[in-house]
């Protein structure tokens, strides 16, 4: 019942203690969890998750009715006939807590829950009849339904409910796509990148119509950027979207080299014509980091020029504070500080070194440590910590099958054998 920071805090940590249980009790075996239940003198996992489930929806939307009467107690919120409106930084929170939670109970018996959220979250797009007022609200909306959706792709969610129910999931996908790429709409930034993240999941769907799918919408994505002015609030986050939709889709072998190459050189002609802007530097850093993980030889070269670039920029005091901080966010991105968005599989034996992150974080530290402007100093140790925390995170896959063949030892020919076959399609015919 603090602050609305405290609250959302509080929220988004409820949804984090959640996913550390679920995460526990998967390593667990039946006998052990039967002895948790029956022997427990408190409430049962899935009562609680139910519980914690019904406090954030009703976060969220304050006129959810709820599957019991009982509320954890939250900001305000004690039972189904005893609660009153959640701040909208709260609700914010509690719209981007919502996939997670969800996601981590799918089941046939939770499925109807489940498309409620779903229904909920694609009828409170921009121009649905739920739209809220709030431009964070539609903010946070778009781009937590883009979670969703994305999450349900990495569970394989059509082997769990069925394709019949598959076909929500695609509906709310179109409703996405539909409001990401209408210049009608305003407030769609959240939409854009809600339909980034979906689009990177899909990625791992192998089905020719996904492909042809994905490769359709990134086609759009690009003309839409190519059409829209530097001035529109949605420039640079579509930047950062094809960045981050087309080193996913070359990964998956959907477009080939020349492709991926023309859009790397309009998105570098982008940032070089304005370098104060973050999200066009970010964009390009990130596409730079995806295509040297996938061993793309002919990007070695660029990268490096990049770099020496960001880098001459980044240390020189009289550049513009916007320019330096933008040319430092692509300097992190290149060493892999976006790496939790960006969906490539990498084989380790091609992937380029041509950026050693050591040699960039002891930059940052060098000036960190000597630069006497506060909004460098604040930005680089904020950067810093970003990066540190997407490097250091343990790689994991998200769902309960493996994407690839890595887990297997070097010694199986599959491996091998897959990883060639994955190599020789991404250098192309010659």
């Amino acid at each position: 019942r603090g602050n609305p920071t405290m609250q959302a805090n509080c929220v988004m940590a409820l949804s984090g203690v959640v996913c550390a249980v679920n995460k526990f009790r998967s390593g667990q075996d039946s006998s052990s969890l039967g002895e948790e239940e029956s022997g427990s003198a408190h409430m049962k996992h899935k009562q609680w998750l139910m519980l914690i489930t019904d406090t954030v929806l009703s976060l969220w939307n304050v006129k959810y009715k709820t599957s019991g009467n009982n509320l954890l107690g939250l900001c305000q919120q004690r039972s189904q006939t005893d609660r009153a409106p959640a701040s909208i930084l709260c609700q914010a929170s509690a719209c981007l807590a919502l996939p997670r939670l969800v996601s981590s109970q799918l089941s046939p018996e939770t499925c109807g829950r489940l498309f409620e959220v779903l229904s909920m979250m694609t009828l409170s797009l921009p121009g649905k009849s739920n739209q809220p007022e709030s431009p964070v609200l539609i903010f946070h909306n778009g781009l937590a339904l883009g979670i969703l959706i994305s999450r349900l792709f990495e569970e394989h969610f059509v082997e769990v409910c069925g394709p019949k129910n598959m076909e929500e999931v695609w509906k709310s996908l179109d409703a996405l796509e539909e409001c990401a790429l209408n210049d009608s709409f305003p407030n769609r930034s959240g939409c854009i990148l809600g339909l980034t993240l979906a689009l990177t999941s899909l990625c791992e769907d192998g089905k020719p119509e996904s492909r042809q799918h994905l490769a359709e919408i990134l086609d759009k994505l690009f003309s839409l950027l190519k059409n829209t002015d530097s001035s529109s609030d949605i420039f640079q986050v579509l930047c950062f979207a094809v960045a981050t939709c087309s080193g996913s889709v070359f990964s998956a072998n959907i477009i080939n080299a020349d492709t991926i190459n023309s859009i790397f050189d309009y998105l570098k002609n982008l940032s070089e014509a304005h370098p104060q802007m973050c999200g066009v530097s970010l964009a390009v850093g990130s596409l730079c980091y995806s295509l040297n993980m996938l061993g793309h030889s002919s990007i070695n070269k660029t990268t490096q020029t990049l770099c020496d670039s960001w880098t001459d920029c980044y240390l020189n005091e009289d550049t513009p504070t916007l320019e330096r901080v933008s040319a430092l966010g692509a300097l992190m991105a290149l060493i892999g500080s976006e790496r939790s968005l960006i969906n490539v599989q990498t084989i380790p034996s091609l992937c380029s070194n041509v950026v050693n992150p050591a040699t960039i974080i002891q930059l940052v530290k060098t000036v960190l440590k000597s630069q006497e402007e506060v909004g460098i100093q604040c930005c680089s140790a904020w950067m810093l910590g970003h990066a540190y925390l997407a490097n250091s995170t343990v790689s994991e896959v998200k769902s309960s099958v493996p994407t690839n063949y890595h887990y297997l030892d070097n010694k199986y020919i599959i491996r091998a054998l897959v990883d060639f076959l994955l190599d020789q399609g991404k250098r192309g015919k010659n």
